[in-house]
């Protein structure tokens, strides 16, 4: 098993990895072909890592991430997490790179 860590600025004493998530590919044998990715994080870090997980060959659908910071009630009756006709309270909140780019905000 492999744990790496990476901070966005290093701290006075710091000696790990710098870097957003992404420098962290480079670090380890990655095999888009067979292997499913979980992100989850804040929406930005979120963007940046499924684009260079596209570029490196990994299919939508092998993408998977949350859209929870959305939900309020957790039920669908606030409509907070409304995305066009889907809820994310209700019909996630975990769903496929493929499934979220569908979703018209």
């Amino acid at each position: 098993m492999e744990f790496w860590v990476t901070v966005d600025r290093g701290a006075p004493g710091w000696d790990g990895i710098v870097g957003m998530v992404p420098v962290l590919f480079d670090r380890t044998e990655l095999r888009p072909s067979t292997s499913l990715v979980f992100v989850c994080g804040p929406p930005v870090m979120i963007s940046f890592v499924i684009q260079d997980l596209l570029m490196r060959g990994f299919r939508e659908e092998a993408i998977i991430s949350t859209l929870e910071r959305m939900m309020q009630c957790g039920v669908g009756k606030c409509n907070h997490c409304a995305i066009g006709h889907h809820y994310v309270c209700r019909d996630g909140p975990v769903f496929s790179y493929s499934q979220i780019k569908e979703l018209v905000e």
